[in-house]
């Protein structure tokens, strides 16, 4: 590795890239479907919410008070302490050097490796609590370092401060407060005066943390802790989370993760600090690798397991006989790496850019917001509806953020409410709409629903709204996102285009459904092929079985694709309404 004085001057270069990629990236990306709900959480100010504590909102509302509402200022607080993150480990990297050992790699070199940590640079540009996990995380781990080696008073109580603010962030933090606490504890048992100042001083601080969360989750029935441990888990065995430690060397980059199982081996003996944070970062890591089997897989799988990278890495200033190119390696591949990621993800939301399946699947909930915002008050203008009504919490979300302050907006019951828990949440802010049976604009996301839960929404949301005309449709995003508007109030219910298409070599086929005697027509415009359509019965599938048959009719399509084109366009023409969906057809 370099010297000393050549690692503090590469940290700086790679510091300054970073935090100015971060800065761009913070202003260029529109909201993220969670950070839209968590900006509208903040408008809100509550001492807990449903699905999360409240340290995200809290801080996403004093960032809006003080500075103009943008996607810059909702990211500032996370952006600010992803900043810190590199300081906070070269911190911790001085108190746990051993002054009788040579240790030649500089507290610099800490900085470069959390630098070069993919998913934390990523987690530092969106307003989500990944990023306070970690921080919250080094912040414990100073506190506690500081408290160990002088035994003061003043170093358990800042802990237990530390400690009370981490477990308003996520149930997450308790788990890896709770394995701190498990792991500490009995690697220090035979210390009386440490023992004594964190059980006197510490956890009773800790606790007072969990005064908000508690009274918040009393008064409504302990909605946070059903969501976050029964709801949002499928607790059946999941073979393909057998595909953990391979997604995890990938996410963290291959050399940086053989570095973090490197450190891990070299401290797991003994009884100094350095050993507590490789047990501890090993069963953090080991906890989320079990439980996937049983549980939220995508996100196990993906970026829960942050924390453990982040401190094992502290370990490498106090660990002897490492090699300075493997070092080097490391670092400049992971830095390299997260700088492609976030170039990557900047490439793909520029308006240029053609979409992919990659792009498409990391880039979705923060696709078309402002494109939507925009045609919905063309609609709302057009017909003159008030207020406007969403199908779930994103949309509502999204629409709240980049519309109109006078929209009134609420949102119906939907499937997605209630798998991200939030519900209860929308209720408890007075945002869901009930039965109403004046006329007022709806807004609904087709393509986000799967096909069996498409026809029940719109016949249960015209129930609710005492009926239901199709007015106008809005593709995004070459077709990715299908947005469907309705007038309500009208007393009947009027059932949207409901289509299903299947992409075989050469061909698209598939079927519609829609009001007899309607102008209809399906085109591939890549081909300039028009489909000729069967028109029957809706026949005798569960899907169609509360569908009037007198009233609407199936016409079954085939339509030759280019094989050469790996991204197309089906459209559907429906009495002068364009629908254009997205197809894959590489």
């Amino acid at each position: 590795m370099l010297k000393p004085i050549s690692a503090k001057n590469l940290f700086w270069v790679c510091y300054g890239l970073m935090c100015l990629l971060q800065l761009i990236a913070a202003t260029q990306f529109p909201l993220f479907g969670d950070e839209a709900f968590y900006w509208l959480e903040s408008q809100y100010l509550a001492w807990s919410y449903t699905e999360l504590p409240g340290w995200t909102q809290w801080t996403i509302a004093l960032s809006q008070w003080l500075l103009p509402q943008s996607e810059l200022t909702v990211r500032l607080p996370s952006l600010l302490a992803a900043f810190s993150i590199p300081w906070l480990g070269m911190l911790i990297s001085k108190q746990l050097r051993t002054p009788d050992l040579d240790l030649p790699h500089s507290p610099w070199l800490i900085g470069l490796l959390l630098l070069a940590l993919p998913l934390l640079s990523l987690a530092g540009v969106l307003a989500i609590p990944d990023i306070w996990l970690s921080f919250f995380a080094l912040l414990t781990t100073y506190t506690l370092v500081k408290a160990d080696q002088t035994q003061q008073a003043r170093w358990f109580l800042l802990l237990g401060l530390v400690l009370a603010l981490g477990v308003n962030v996520h149930v997450r933090f308790w788990m890896l407060v709770g394995l701190a606490g498990v792991i500490y504890l009995w690697q220090c048992r035979h210390r009386k005066s440490i023992i004594r100042g964190l059980l006197g001083i510490s956890v009773p601080m800790m606790l007072l943390g969990f005064l908000p969360i508690l009274w918040f989750n009393f008064q409504h029935d302990f909605p946070l802790l059903t969501f976050q441990f029964q709801e949002r888990h499928p607790w059946t065995f999941q073979p393909s989370h057998a595909a953990f430690v391979l997604i995890q060397m990938l996410v963290t980059t291959p050399l940086l993760f053989l570095l973090c199982v490197q450190l891990s081996f070299k401290h797991l003996a003994g009884q100094s600090f350095s050993t507590f944070i490789a047990r501890l970062a090993v069963a953090h890591w080991l906890l989320y690798a079990v439980l996937g089997f049983v549980t939220d897989e995508l996100r196990f799988n993906s970026h829960w397991v942050l924390s453990s990278y982040v401190l094992i890495l502290l370990l490498v200033t106090s660990t002897p006989n490492l090699n300075r190119r493997w070092l080097a390696a490391c670092a400049g591949s992971g830095f390299l790496a997260a700088m492609a990621w976030l170039l990557t993800l900047l490439y793909w939301h520029h308006p240029s850019t053609a979409m992919t399946k990659l792009n498409a699947q990391f880039t979705e909930n923060s696709r078309g917001w402002q494109a939507l915002a925009a045609y919905t008050e063309e609609i709302k203008s057009a017909e003159n509806l008030q207020p406007v009504t969403t199908d779930h919490f994103m949309n509502l979300a999204a629409l709240e953020f980049y519309g109109d302050d006078d929209w009134q907006l609420k949102s119906l019951d939907h499937p997605m409410n209630s798998k991200h828990g939030r519900a209860k949440q929308l209720q408890l802010m007075q945002l869901m709409r009930n039965s109403n049976e004046e006329s007022q604009l709806l807004v609904v996301e087709h393509s986000g629903m799967k096909l069996p839960q498409q026809i029940p929404f719109y016949q249960q949301a015209c129930q609710s709204l005492n009926g239901l005309e199709w007015l106008d449709s809005l593709s995004l995003e070459q077709g990715l996102k299908v947005y469907y508007f309705f007038r309500s109030g009208t007393g009947q219910c009027q059932l949207p285009p409901i289509y299903y298409i299947e992409q075989q070599a050469g061909a698209v086929t598939g079927w519609l459904v829609h009001e007899k005697g309607s102008d209809t027509a399906v085109t591939l415009p890549s081909t300039n092929s028009i489909a000729t359509l069967k028109t029957g019965a809706l026949g005798n599938s569960e899907l169609f079985r509360t569908v009037d048959p007198n009233s609407y009719q199936l016409s079954e399509f085939s339509i030759s694709a280019d094989s050469e084109v790996k991204v197309d366009q089906l459209q559907f023409q429906v009495n002068g309404v364009q629908v254009e969906t997205l197809l894959w057809t590489d």
